[in-house]
């Protein structure tokens, strides 16, 4: 895991430049996706699922419009353009009166996955945005970030590209061995010997480190974060 991380802080250096060359915060849309036109989504789109991230203490809520949900409950991974998931990840933390509970704590950022096959052909057809509490983009470089997002979404292409599955209060939720597979195979590494990397990357590891562990999905190693490695890993 060590070797991991170190593989991961060079590629953010390398990368520091060109996502901070200049400040892409404040604006209302992302991608061409405005969160105006999606901000009541709480009130108007069904509630399909909830996840907990573990290593960031995150509460997500994921969302679903009516043609994304009736696409769901199909059991179809063929989402019609215009169907949209929308992600709430909320901000946790403990109540002083119940200290083995955890509590939301305020919203940390909105994310849309649109679907448009046209209009976003480079990433599988779905256009991905990201916003602040206030409904306004981070400061970093858009295309980076729906790139990153695409290439984390790879690892469920038998999915549709969707992470999220349909809750239900009356069916035990199953997780297919297909699924399992995919994601063995998105997730696989190859050991590379440190003499032979290129100067540029090389010259960032200590001298100690004689091997390092790179992805082998290319998607994923050309726009990996520390985040992807972080939702992946067991």
């Amino acid at each position: 895991m060590k070797c991991m991380k170190i593989y991961i802080l060079i590629f953010n250096l390398l990368l520091a430049c060109q996502v901070y060359s200049s400040d892409h915060s404040g604006k209302d849309q992302m991608n061409d996706i405005h969160f105006n036109q999606y901000a009541d989504f709480p009130k108007q789109w069904s509630l399909i699922t909830i996840r907990f991230r573990k290593d960031t203490s995150e509460m997500r809520l994921t969302y679903a419009n009516e043609l994304a949900l009736k696409t769901m409950q199909k059991g179809s991974i063929d989402y019609p353009d215009g169907a949209v998931f929308a992600k709430t990840g909320i901000h946790t933390g403990h109540d002083p009166q119940f200290p083995s509970s955890v509590v939301p704590q305020g919203i940390r950022r909105y994310q849309f996955m649109v679907k448009d096959k046209k209009k976003y052909a480079t990433t599988n057809g779905w256009g991905y945005a990201l916003f602040d509490p206030q409904g306004k983009t981070f400061g970093e470089d858009p295309k980076i970030t729906q790139d990153a997002c695409y290439a984390c979404h790879t690892i469920v292409e038998n999915r549709g590209d969707v992470f999220s599955t349909p809750f239900s209060f009356t069916e035990k939720a199953k997780f297919m061995p297909a699924q399992v597979k995919a994601m063995e195979v998105n997730l696989s590494f190859e050991t590379i010997q440190v003499k032979k990397l290129s100067p540029q990357i090389a010259q960032l590891i200590p001298n100690s480190f004689k091997k390092i562990r790179s992805l082998k999905n290319p998607k994923l190693r050309k726009n990996v974060f520390q985040g992807t490695l972080d939702e992946m890993k067991p």
